[in-house]
């Protein structure tokens, strides 16, 4: 299976965590136009409980407080897999990758404020929603908002995840807060081990760490962050092991663009979200009605606990086909299916049917989603989770899939529908001669350059070389746009053959600059071909974009 499919777990474990809307009770306004120079570390530290703070316990030296000017943009590349063992008879292995943008608002001696805007290589449609993190000088603290429109929690999660990796100096990440040793390596490189984690229950146990700091001066933030990790967790005669690895590297510094910042209006100041391992569930344990008293005690219950109510009921569908009617039916008397992607019950129930995969399973996600009520988040959540589920999809589900492609009544969501079956070629046994033909002809119906984007996308997803043609085409169409021609070449990477390895390396040198960067990018998520190694050695040596020889020294340094 390709990596693009194998990070639902992930993604909605996080999603299960953090759910989108912002907590009952933490209604306070973000005023965006206050002045930083106001706060101080100290105060910060001591604000209202309402806030998330992540602190350490010493700030790092005066060379590396983070300095980044107003009204430009930071452009940084992620990867992240994550081992798991312990869920089931073999390990789970999850990645997802992208680009995420920190735009500074403002920005003095005592910290900045910043919007930030993910872009996931596996969702191109599906992104986090608005979102503004306040960081201070030192990185001793940091503040995340998020509106309660903000949809698909997954992706916001990821964020949250990623950016408490990507602000080095805190000693405490998304499970929570831990003991550190840091080390000087010179006067611009740092390393951090995890020793312990300091308190709550079902904390997991840090078996190795190691995270490693590169800071640039220049830009006045980290330039590349690096770090494994292996933890283990055991409870309830259960253990869970957890093997992570990250990369985060500095792409480019621009001017902003120019965007609304009404959306973030009402941004509100979250409680603290944390993340910790799933505790594999166990149908023969579970009491069915049990389960779903507690599904109603999501709001008030611990993360730890919220992830073995996940964990128990994506089991227990598995193996009790009744607990998916039982969980619908719950949906529906709580009206949560109103509040879509803004629920935490929605967002568990969705996660957990997704990562069942029944048929009965994915029938109810079809229920949900054409319920009346549900709004466009929540339709929005039940593609993704079809588009990264590791199950294959029955018959009923792609019919579904195909008809919401040729629903013209949300653009969105059709091309959601066209990722979704697209990834289903790759996971479905046999041929499927109807969604092949139906996405060649999402295609050549294409009337906008979204609708041909996402055509295009589709395609890649299925990893079919039967759009090889189609494709190759766009690539080397010299008048087509090149924001297109790039979306073609990232299309590539999930095919086999030395046609499309040789076409991904002759696109590493392609007079676009976006073209390039496609290339770069599909060639870090394809399976390593030597044929990658000749142009990622001559685009080390001689690309004149910074952000994209940077890109092609790590990814060849990584093989």
């Amino acid at each position: 299976m390709s990596s693009s499919l194998k990070w639902v777990l992930a993604s909605l474990t996080l999603a299960a965590v953090a759910g989108v809307s912002s907590p009952k009770g933490a209604q306070q306004a973000w005023k965006s136009l206050s002045p930083l120079g106001s706060t101080s570390d100290k105060s910060e530290s001591s604000r209202s409980p309402a806030s998330v703070h992540l602190s350490q316990a010493e700030a790092v030296e005066k060379d590396l407080r983070f300095r980044p000017t107003e009204k430009k943009r930071y452009a940084y590349f992620y990867e992240r897999k994550i081992r798991l063992s312990g869920m089931s008879a073999e390990p789970r292995d999850l990645v997802y990758h992208g680009t995420f943008f920190l735009d500074v608002l403002r920005a003095n001696e005592n910290g900045f404020e910043a919007r930030v805007e993910n872009h996931l290589v596996e969702q191109p449609k599906l992104n986090s929603g608005p979102m503004r993190v306040k960081i201070s000088a030192t990185g001793k603290t940091m503040t995340f908002l998020v509106t309660p429109e903000s949809a698909h929690g997954q992706e916001v999660a990821i964020v949250k995840d990623l950016l408490a990796e990507w602000d080095f100096p805190l000693n405490r990440d998304t499970v929570g807060e831990f003991e550190a040793r840091e080390q000087e390596v010179s006067p611009l490189r740092r390393t951090k081990s995890k020793i312990r984690y300091l308190s709550g229950a079902n904390r997991p146990e840090i078996v190795s760490s190691l995270h490693s700091l590169r800071w640039d001066p220049s830009i006045g933030l980290p330039a590349e962050l690096g770090g494994d990790e292996s933890t283990r967790m055991k409870q309830g005669g259960f253990s869970l092991g957890s093997e992570s690895h990250f990369h985060i590297q500095w792409a480019s510094t621009q001017d902003s663009p120019p965007f609304d910042l009404s959306a973030l209006s009402n941004a509100t100041e979250e409680q603290e979200v944390t993340l910790e391992s799933v505790t594999p569930g166990s149908a023969s344990r579970v009491d069915s009605a049990a389960l779903m008293k507690e599904l109603l005690q999501l709001d008030g219950m611990p993360a730890s606990e919220r992830l073995r109510v996940f964990g128990d009921l994506a089991a227990l569908m598995r193996s009790h086909p009744d607990a998916v009617a039982e969980s619908l039916s719950l949906l529906r008397s709580q009206g949560a299916i109103a509040l879509g992607a803004g629920s935490k019950l929605f967002q568990t129930i969705v996660g957990a049917l997704a990562t069942a995969g029944t048929p009965q399973a994915q029938a109810a996600l079809i229920t949900i989603y054409q319920d009346d009520s549900c709004p466009t988040s929540g339709k929005g959540s039940i593609l993704s989770a079809m588009t990264t589920t590791q199950a294959s999809l029955v018959a009923p589900t792609r019919d579904f899939l195909a008809g919401e492609v040729q629903n013209d009544s949300n653009p969105d969501l059709s091309h959601g529908a066209a990722y979704a079956l697209g990834a289903s070629l790759q996971k479905n046994s046999g041929t499927d001669p109807a969604t092949v033909a139906l996405l060649s002809a999402s295609w050549s119906q294409a009337s906008t350059p979204s609708d041909q984007a996402a055509a295009l996308s589709a395609m890649g997803n299925s990893g079919k070389n039967d759009y090889f043609s189609v494709i190759s085409q766009e690539v080397q169409n010299s008048s087509a746009d090149a924001s297109l021609r790039a979306t073609a070449v990232f299309a590539l990477r999930f095919m086999s053959g030395d046609a499309s390895t040789q076409l991904l390396a002759a696109s590493l040198n392609d007079s676009s600059p976006l073209v390039r960067q496609a290339s770069l990018n599909a060639m870090g998520s394809a399976q390593w071909s030597e044929g990658f190694r000749a142009p990622l050695q001559s685009c080390a040596s001689t690309e004149t974009v910074p952000s994209i020889q940077n890109g092609c020294q790590a990814l060849l340094a990584s093989r």
